[in-house]
């Protein structure tokens, strides 16, 4: 593992700087600068080594972005977001309470995600890069719960304080 202030690996003339580079992704057709997160940075050469982790993590704050954005979003784009997450369709589509066939349509153009899919798709991606959402939890909780039953109302009767202040 590499530290600060190591050789770079790259280049071998410099030394590996913690910083914060200027980090570009392309998802979709779409590019992203990310000014995010620190990196080692040869000093010399200007190279950011990241991890693969942090290449996810790039992914995941790139694809929320895009969803967030407010346009229609092309297919690719919910395809990297899914990828991202590392979800199969099936498991997108039970944390999503939908259809394989549905995620498939949806990553292939024939059928447009709509916007609450594109915002329920970007607060995913947001809560597992910042680490709030552990995503095998949610999708065990998604195979094996039923869905709740609906609330039952009740009138009830206010109490004798109460029979005066109408």
């Amino acid at each position: 593992m590499l530290n600060q202030g190591d050789p770079c690996p790259l280049c071998e003339a410099g030394k590996l700087q913690l910083r914060i580079p200027e980090h570009r992704i392309t998802i979709g057709g779409v590019d992203v600068k990310d000014r995010t997160a620190t990196a080692l940075v040869c000093d010399a050469c200007g190279e950011a080594l990241i991890t693969a982790a942090q290449r996810t993590r790039y992914e995941l704050r790139a694809v929320a972005l895009i969803l967030r954005d407010g346009r229609k979003v092309s297919p690719s784009v919910l395809r990297a977001a899914r990828r991202a997450l590392g979800l199969k369709q099936s498991e997108l589509a039970q944390l999503l309470e939908t259809t394989d066939s549905t995620i498939s349509r949806w990553e292939n153009g024939k059928e447009p995600a709509r916007r609450p899919v594109q915002m329920a798709l970007a607060h995913l991606a947001s809560d597992v890069e910042r680490g709030v959402l552990d995503l095998e939890a949610a999708l065990e909780l998604a195979r094996t719960s039923q869905p709740p039953e609906p609330p039952c109302l009740e009138v009830v009767k206010p109490g004798p304080e109460h029979d005066e202040a109408a």
